[in-house]
């Protein structure tokens, strides 16, 4: 499998349903996930503990903003004949 993202920050997660090598199972599933932050969501530059990071002024509020994935996926597995695409909960 091979990946490319169009997003500044996304993981993906590919896992073979059978315990299998990822090139030859029948069944295997591809997840991603991108930036997720409430609403109002704020930082400001930190040293925290020597090194250069983030501290959160504003937890924000709901609704919950996530960033749309842009996310391409390539499989070569001759074994593989369908896809499809699910939401979060598993639901096509």
């Amino acid at each position: 499998m091979k990946f490319r993202s169009g997003n500044d920050y996304a993981t993906v997660l590919a896992v073979a349903l059978d315990n299998q090598p990822l090139r030859t199972p029948p069944k295997s599933s591809c997840r991603s996930g991108t930036t997720e932050r409430p609403m109002g969501w704020q930082t400001k530059p930190a040293v925290i503990a020597n090194r250069a990071g983030e501290q959160v002024v504003n937890f924000g509020h709901a609704p919950w903003m996530i960033v749309c994935a842009d996310v391409t996926l390539t499989i070569t597995n001759p074994h593989l004949k369908t896809a499809r695409v699910l939401d979060p909960n598993g639901m096509p």
